[in-house]
């Protein structure tokens, strides 16, 4: 292989690294939170106020009542994850069960759409493209002693 093609997968083990950390590092923060709001959040029930399906996700904007104000926000899932998410029972209007954390009440997680296996996607995503970084360096690193030799 010539030293440009050389250079190209010594880039590309590189970018896998980084996008892998990047995601594993999404991963590790969305799993502490969802331990955060299991533990410190409260229930309450909110309303969906806006509603949009695609093939790949369902997007839902919800609206609640806390610490006397009115919150609204937007939460995405999957449609092969989230069980209220694949619902087409669910229409604007409708009740949804959140949790959220009473000091920061934008933290948010909506049933069925925030569930416990997204943080998971990410830390699995992350370390299979760090797996593949490195291995795509290990194969092309002892080809570079051109390299080493031009000094």
């Amino acid at each position: 292989m010539d030293h440009f093609g050389l250079a190209v997968l010594i880039g590309l083990a590189v970018l896998l690294v980084v996008i892998g950390l990047v995601y594993v590092g999404g991963g590790v923060a969305e799993s502490r939170r969802h331990a955060l709001l299991r533990r410190e959040g409260r229930s309450t029930k909110a309303t969906l106020v806006r509603l949009r399906r695609s093939r790949l996700s369902t997007r839902a904007e919800v609206s609640f009542q806390a610490a006397g104000r009115t919150v609204t926000v937007t939460s995405t899932a999957s449609r092969s994850v989230g069980r209220v998410a694949r619902s087409k029972k669910l229409r604007p209007g409708g009740q949804v069960a959140v949790r959220y954390l009473p000091d920061d009440p934008a933290n948010v997680l909506v049933d069925g759409f925030d569930t416990r296996t997204q943080p998971w996607t990410y830390l699995i995503s992350g370390t299979a493209a760090i797996i593949g970084g490195l291995l795509i360096a290990a194969v092309t690193l002892p080809s570079l002693g051109w390299l080493f030799q031009l000094g």
